[in-house]
Protein backbone atom coordinates (compact mmCIF):
# COMPACT_ATOMS: atom_id res chain seq x y z
CA UNK A 1 0.00 0.00 0.00
CA UNK A 2 1.16 3.56 -0.26
CA UNK A 3 1.25 6.06 2.07
CA UNK A 4 2.87 9.55 2.34
CA UNK A 5 5.61 10.58 5.43
CA UNK A 6 3.43 13.11 6.02
CA UNK A 7 0.67 10.39 6.79
CA UNK A 8 3.42 8.52 8.41
CA UNK A 9 4.73 11.64 10.98
CA UNK A 10 3.16 11.34 14.38
CA UNK A 11 1.79 7.52 14.37
CA UNK A 12 2.77 5.50 17.60
CA UNK A 13 4.79 2.52 17.39
CA UNK A 14 3.02 -0.21 18.82
CA UNK A 15 6.23 -2.88 19.87
CA UNK A 16 5.30 -6.43 21.21
CA UNK A 17 4.79 -5.13 24.76
CA UNK A 18 3.19 -1.90 24.11
CA UNK A 19 3.66 1.53 23.38
CA UNK A 20 7.18 2.90 22.79
CA UNK A 21 6.84 6.12 21.15
CA UNK A 22 6.23 8.03 18.08
CA UNK A 23 7.35 8.52 14.64
CA UNK A 24 9.59 11.43 14.00
CA UNK A 25 11.17 11.37 10.93
CA UNK A 26 11.87 9.00 8.13
CA UNK A 27 15.68 8.40 6.56
CA UNK A 28 16.41 6.85 3.12
CA UNK A 29 19.10 6.03 1.43
CA UNK A 30 19.43 8.37 -1.88
CA UNK A 31 21.15 5.17 -4.04
CA UNK A 32 18.49 2.52 -3.92
CA UNK A 33 15.80 5.02 -2.90
CA UNK A 34 15.04 2.70 0.01
CA UNK A 35 13.87 3.68 3.71
CA UNK A 36 16.76 2.71 5.95
CA UNK A 37 15.42 4.09 9.27
CA UNK A 38 11.87 5.55 11.57
CA UNK A 39 13.41 7.76 13.34
CA UNK A 40 11.31 7.30 16.67
CA UNK A 41 10.90 9.38 19.73
CA UNK A 42 11.13 7.10 23.00
CA UNK A 43 11.45 10.15 25.45
CA UNK A 44 8.56 12.14 26.89
CA UNK A 45 7.00 15.65 26.76
CA UNK A 46 10.14 16.76 28.90
CA UNK A 47 12.69 15.29 26.84
CA UNK A 48 13.67 14.23 23.53
CA UNK A 49 15.18 10.45 22.88
CA UNK A 50 15.37 10.44 19.25
CA UNK A 51 16.24 6.11 18.50
CA UNK A 52 16.98 4.28 15.01
CA UNK A 53 14.28 1.18 14.15
CA UNK A 54 15.21 -0.51 11.19
CA UNK A 55 12.77 -0.55 8.67
CA UNK A 56 13.21 -4.61 8.47
CA UNK A 57 11.65 -4.15 12.08
CA UNK A 58 8.60 -2.51 10.91
CA UNK A 59 4.93 -4.59 10.30
CA UNK A 60 1.81 -3.51 9.83
CA UNK A 61 0.73 0.16 9.21
CA UNK A 62 -2.86 1.09 11.27
CA UNK A 63 -3.58 3.89 9.09
CA UNK A 64 -6.89 4.66 11.00
CA UNK A 65 -5.37 3.66 14.00
CA UNK A 66 -2.46 5.76 13.79
CA UNK A 67 0.11 3.00 14.51
CA UNK A 68 3.05 1.17 13.19
CA UNK A 69 3.60 -2.76 14.64
CA UNK A 70 7.22 -3.50 15.38
CA UNK A 71 8.57 -6.91 15.36
CA UNK A 72 10.47 -5.58 18.67
CA UNK A 73 9.64 -5.29 22.24
CA UNK A 74 9.96 -2.05 23.72
CA UNK A 75 13.42 -2.67 25.50
CA UNK A 76 14.75 -3.59 22.13
CA UNK A 77 13.30 -0.58 20.64
CA UNK A 78 15.17 1.46 23.61
CA UNK A 79 18.49 -0.14 22.19
CA UNK A 80 18.36 1.24 18.95
CA UNK A 81 21.14 2.94 18.18
CA UNK A 82 20.76 7.03 18.94
CA UNK A 83 20.20 9.16 15.71
CA UNK A 84 24.03 10.23 16.03
CA UNK A 85 24.96 6.49 15.39
CA UNK A 86 24.57 6.73 11.72
CA UNK A 87 23.95 10.68 10.72
CA UNK A 88 21.72 11.80 7.96
CA UNK A 89 23.19 14.16 5.74
CA UNK A 90 21.78 16.87 7.62
CA UNK A 91 23.59 16.47 10.73
CA UNK A 92 27.01 16.07 9.41
CA UNK A 93 26.55 19.38 7.70
CA UNK A 94 25.73 20.52 11.21
CA UNK A 95 28.72 19.08 12.76
CA UNK A 96 30.75 20.41 9.98
CA UNK A 97 29.68 24.05 10.62
CA UNK A 98 30.38 23.60 14.26
CA UNK A 99 33.98 22.33 13.47
CA UNK A 100 34.75 25.60 10.98
CA UNK A 101 37.91 27.24 12.17
CA UNK A 102 36.80 30.41 11.53
CA UNK A 103 35.18 30.09 15.21
CA UNK A 104 38.10 29.88 17.58
CA UNK A 105 36.81 29.74 20.98
CA UNK A 106 33.86 27.85 22.98
CA UNK A 107 32.24 29.73 25.57
CA UNK A 108 30.91 27.80 28.80
CA UNK A 109 30.62 28.50 32.42
CA UNK A 110 32.88 31.28 32.87
CA UNK A 111 35.88 30.78 31.16
CA UNK A 112 36.75 29.59 27.37
CA UNK A 113 39.01 26.61 25.92
CA UNK A 114 39.80 26.70 22.21
CA UNK A 115 37.95 24.44 20.48
CA UNK A 116 40.97 22.86 19.33
CA UNK A 117 41.54 21.63 23.10
CA UNK A 118 38.42 20.07 22.82
CA UNK A 119 37.79 16.55 21.34
CA UNK A 120 34.70 15.05 20.10
CA UNK A 121 34.57 11.30 18.54
CA UNK A 122 31.72 10.81 16.65
CA UNK A 123 30.91 8.43 13.71
CA UNK A 124 31.17 10.35 10.25
CA UNK A 125 27.64 9.04 9.32
CA UNK A 126 26.51 8.01 5.86
CA UNK A 127 27.13 10.25 3.16
CA UNK A 128 23.99 8.60 1.65
CA UNK A 129 21.19 9.08 4.38
CA UNK A 130 18.69 11.61 4.27
CA UNK A 131 16.23 13.01 6.48
CA UNK A 132 12.53 13.11 4.85
CA UNK A 133 12.15 16.27 6.97
CA UNK A 134 15.34 17.99 5.84
CA UNK A 135 14.51 17.65 2.24
CA UNK A 136 10.74 18.43 2.22
CA UNK A 137 11.13 22.11 1.13
CA UNK A 138 14.10 21.88 -1.24
CA UNK A 139 14.06 23.49 -4.47
CA UNK A 140 13.53 21.33 -7.19
CA UNK A 141 14.33 22.31 -10.65
CA UNK A 142 13.47 20.89 -14.40
CA UNK A 143 15.82 20.68 -17.20
CA UNK A 144 13.69 23.79 -18.42
CA UNK A 145 13.37 25.49 -14.92
CA UNK A 146 12.10 25.91 -11.43
CA UNK A 147 9.52 23.61 -10.53
CA UNK A 148 9.29 25.23 -7.36
CA UNK A 149 9.85 22.39 -3.72
CA UNK A 150 9.70 18.97 -2.32
CA UNK A 151 6.29 18.80 -0.41
CA UNK A 152 6.41 15.20 0.32
CA UNK A 153 7.52 11.67 -0.38
CA UNK A 154 5.07 8.99 -1.43
CA UNK A 155 6.23 5.17 -0.08
CA UNK A 156 5.79 1.63 -0.37
CA UNK A 157 4.36 0.13 3.01
CA UNK A 158 5.22 -3.82 1.10
CA UNK A 159 8.63 -2.97 -0.71
CA UNK A 160 9.87 -0.01 1.93
CA UNK A 161 11.08 2.32 -0.96
CA UNK A 162 10.61 5.85 -2.00
CA UNK A 163 8.19 5.59 -4.46
CA UNK A 164 7.28 8.99 -5.73
CA UNK A 165 8.59 12.40 -4.35
CA UNK A 166 5.60 15.12 -4.26
CA UNK A 167 6.77 18.14 -6.14
CA UNK A 168 4.67 21.32 -6.35
CA UNK A 169 4.45 23.32 -9.39
CA UNK A 170 3.68 26.42 -10.75
CA UNK A 171 2.65 29.90 -8.90
CA UNK A 172 0.88 29.98 -5.83
CA UNK A 173 -2.76 31.12 -7.01
CA UNK A 174 -2.05 28.14 -10.05
CA UNK A 175 0.33 25.82 -7.80
CA UNK A 176 -0.56 21.82 -8.29
CA UNK A 177 1.13 18.64 -7.25
CA UNK A 178 3.01 15.88 -9.07
CA UNK A 179 4.66 12.66 -8.54
CA UNK A 180 8.55 13.01 -9.71
CA UNK A 181 9.95 9.15 -9.32
CA UNK A 182 13.31 9.35 -7.67
CA UNK A 183 14.96 7.71 -10.51
CA UNK A 184 14.29 11.26 -12.38
CA UNK A 185 16.32 12.98 -9.59
CA UNK A 186 19.60 14.22 -9.48
CA UNK A 187 21.85 15.76 -6.58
Amino acid sequence: MLSTTKELLGHSIHAADGNVGNVDDVLFDDRAWMVRYLVVDTGNWLTSRPRLVPASALGKIDRTGRKVAVNMTREQVMCCPSLDADMPVWRQMARKYWDFSAWPVLWFEGFYAPVKTLTREEPAGDPHLYSVSKVIGHHARARDGELRHVVDFVLDDEVGCVRDLVVETGHWHHARKVLIPPTWCKK
